[in-house]
């Protein structure tokens, strides 16, 4: 999965150099809120001006085959930069593809932890 920011890049997509920059700054700044994934589907939440929504899929070599921000760009964005960095750092503890994870900003989680209904299982 190290890999898998660079090989997307160059397979799927041209990325100009302004957007990474921007990109990084947003994971960075960590803005990348919230990701969860399954069975190498997974959604993911970016606070920008507005919070987006990204949907996204790891085939079975750990490559993200899709990537779609709900952001008004129409074509690559900021923000599935962003998150392509936070996969490449997750890569690193956990198996993305094969591992049921939920990473949540403490921020974020703080709001939600209130309204849950049930229990809670945090796993570090």
């Amino acid at each position: 999965m190290r890999y898998a920011v660079q090989y997307y890049v160059q397979q799927n997509f041209e990325i100009e150099r302004l957007l990474l920059i921007k990109g990084k700054e947003i994971y960075k700044n960590d803005d990348v809120l919230y990701i969860a994934c399954e069975n190498g589907k997974g959604k993911a939440f970016v606070n920008g001006s507005s919070l987006y929504e990204i949907d996204f899929e790891i085939d079975g070599l750990d490559i993200i085959t899709r990537l779609e921000c709900d952001c008004p760009c129409m074509d690559n964005c900021k923000h599935e930069v962003a998150l392509l960095y936070k996969l490449r750092e997750l890569s690193k503890k956990i198996d993305l593809l094969n591992d049921k994870f939920v990473v949540c900003d403490k921020y974020v989680f703080s709001k939600i932890l209130p309204h849950a209904k049930g229990n809670i299982t945090i796993k570090v």
